[in-house]
């Protein structure tokens, strides 16, 4: 099977999800702990919330197919170089700030300043692929309460593309423990997306969300 039609048949297996209120909005410090949304709720008597992921490619489609292998030419007969579309994966996400009820003075904005994306192979896969480095970048997202809003973030970046291939010494493209039945590997990984920042007040908020990806080497070509 070739690899564009491996991407047409693992395309759209795993669709992004929130992982939004699994804990009591008013719960605080406890939400944090599960891993849920509404950190630091009691101080700031905000519910900060993620409430969709959606990973997207170059083009700003739906996709969680993330391609971590750059063709150098599509076309070896044509002349000159016709490199595959390649950069790095990103994902559309929407926050929420809810006022919680019973706080009668709160800010009006929250502002979140940082991320930290954290991938974690699923063990469903039939072989055990390279970890994939956790990484914190700050950012700038502003959610007015009691409103939404969509920013597009980074979801796997050049650096973990990159690292992810030779990770072990090993060629996933070739011969290798990555290959399945003579086929390069797409292994499904899991997301999981740390936002923290501060209300209007200074006070701390923060939300856990994830979503689902297959790595592999996708054919892109026109």
């Amino acid at each position: 099977m070739q690899l564009a039609q491996l991407k047409g048949t693992i395309k759209g297996l795993f669709l992004a999800f929130g992982l939004a209120g699994l804990a009591s909005c008013g719960s605080g410090d406890d939400a944090t702990d599960a891993g849920g949304s509404c950190g630091g709720a009691d101080e700031s008597g905000i519910c900060l919330q993620v409430s969709l992921i959606e990973p997207v490619n170059l083009d700003d489609q739906f996709t969680s197919d993330v391609d971590v292998n750059a063709v150098a030419d599509c076309d070896p007969i044509a002349p000159g170089l016709q490199p595959e579309p390649f950069t790095e994966h990103f994902a559309d996400i929407t926050f929420s700030a809810t006022l919680i009820s019973g706080n009668p003075v709160a800010a009006s904005f929250v502002q979140v300043t940082a991320m930290t994306v954290t991938f974690t192979q699923n063990t469903t896969d039939p072989v055990v692929g390279p970890a994939i480095l956790q990484l914190t970048t700050p950012i700038d997202v502003v959610i007015p309460v009691g409103t939404s809003v969509t920013q597009n973030l980074s979801l796997m970046n050049f650096q973990r593309k990159n690292d992810y291939t030779p990770a072990f010494g090993f060629d996933i493209f070739t011969a290798g423990p990555f290959d399945l039945s003579g086929a390069p590997a797409f292994l499904s990984y899991n997301v999981r997306y740390f936002f923290s920042g501060e209300d209007e007040f200074g006070n701390n908020v923060d939300a856990t969300a994830a979503t689902e990806v297959i790595i592999g080497a996708y054919n892109n070509c026109a």
